[in-house]
């Protein structure tokens, strides 16, 4: 039997929030509203809060690993 991956829907990158939208929209539903210096404030908004978003997380790997390492040597000394 073969199993083929079903795409329910396929979406693609704004050009001027970079946000993902639905290919079948014309519009893009988060900066259609907007000027263009209000959607690239918005752009740089949402850079900044990914920036923060990212480091926060990276943090939390940074942790775990060390963790695990000292697991790791604590279960073969």
């Amino acid at each position: 039997m073969l199993l083929l991956p079903i795409r329910i829907g396929s979406s693609r990158k704004c050009r001027r929030c970079e946000l993902q939208i639905n290919d079948q929209k014309a519009a893009c539903p988060h900066c259609h509203h907007l000027s263009e210096d209000e959607a690239m404030q918005l752009k740089a908004l949402l850079k900044q809060e990914s920036k923060v978003v990212h480091s926060g997380l990276r943090k939390w790997f940074i942790v775990i690993f060390i963790l695990s390492v000292l697991l790791v040597l604590v279960t073969f000394i």
